[in-house]
Order: structure tokens, then sequence, then C-alpha cells
């Protein structure tokens, strides 16, 4: 990925189209800045994503269109680690319909929350590579974890991988979470069983 087609793919986008949505004037910059080479551009472009992408912890028209640049941060590994952190928040937000204002995708109206949640999951493999990659720092790991298990609807992907993972696992906190989510994916599994 070239920096230059990042940013003309990012400035393509009418982000104008969601000027009722909190910042998206300046969403672009947001995230182009997530990549810069200037550490006080990439800090500031951090510290105004969350604002930007997830006013008051609700996803908004804006959010869907941005989720694919942010996954391919990751897949790419490119992104910072507060992409790690506002995935976890939007993968929270996406699993409630209690703020859904709607999306219209290719003509049709559809869930914003359901359609989010989807582009999310299209990085599963990302986050499984990096929650599997002992050189990344435990919170960009313990963040890949979070968004992997909060995928339920995924589980038959991720869950022989979590074992594994576990198994292998020499760090005690990692193991703790990852035995965390592998109980309560059991205990759902025994609620519906």
């Amino acid at each position: 990925m070239s920096a230059n087609d990042f940013e003309r793919r990012v400035r393509a986008v009418e982000w104008y189209r969601y000027e009722h949505d909190c910042c998206s004037a300046f969403i672009p910059d947001v995230i182009i800045g997530l990549i810069s080479g200037d550490d006080v551009r990439r800090q500031e472009s951090c510290d105004r994503l969350e604002d930007c992408l997830l006013p008051q912890g609700v996803l908004v028209e804006a959010s869907y269109h941005a989720i694919p640049f942010l996954v391919e941060l990751i897949r790419e590994g490119m992104a910072p680690g507060c992409v790690y952190e506002l995935l976890v928040l939007m993968t929270i937000a996406a699993q409630s319909d209690a703020y859904d204002e709607g999306i219209r995708v290719n003509g049709n109206l559809r869930s914003l929350t359901e359609s989010s949640r989807g582009r999310i999951a299209d990085g599963l493999g990302s986050y499984c590579r990096d929650l599997q990659n002992r050189n990344l720092s435990k919170d960009r790991r313990l963040a890949a974890l979070s968004i992997v298990c909060r995928l339920r609807e995924r589980r038959d992907e991720w869950l022989p991988l979590i074992r594994r993972v576990y198994d292998a696992e020499q760090d005690p906190e990692m193991r703790r979470e990852m035995l965390y989510w592998l109980s309560d994916v059991e205990q759902e599994g025994k609620g519906t069983a």
C-alpha cells in the first residue's frame, strides 16, 4: 500500500455527505494523519479519531465508510494502537441497535450497526494474525483478542485459533484474557444448547 494511493482513496470518499455527523469534514485528514511520518500529526489524528468516527460512543454513517480504511491499516501493519482501540469500541457499539439510524447500501436501507459489524469482520484474518504475533505489544494483542471474540457470528473460524494460541501462550495476562473469552463463549454455548 502506498501512502499516496491510500490518501487518494480516502479523499475520494464524499465525506461532505455526512455533514450531520460530528467532524465529518476532518475525517480524511484524521485518517490520513494516522500514517504520517510526523509523530505530532499522527498523535493528533489518534486524539481526534474517536470523536470523529464514534461520537458519544455511537456509530454514525461516516463510521461505516471509514472502517475499511482502518481495517486496511491493520492488514498492512501500519495502524497505530489507537486504531485497534477504536475498532474495539466500534465492535462494542455494533453489538447494539439502540442508536441504529440505518444506512443506504447499494440503494437498500440496512442496519448501520449490522453493516458496520460486517465491515469490521472483514479484518478477522488480520486481527487473528496480530493476536498470534508475540512481537507486538501486549495492548495491541489484547485489542485484537477483544475484537475477534466479539465477532460471535464468526466463532467457528476463530475459536480453534484462540484455543491453539492459548495453549502456546507464555504470558500470564494474555492467557488469563484468553481464558476469560473462552469461558464466556462456552457459557454462551451452554445457554443456547
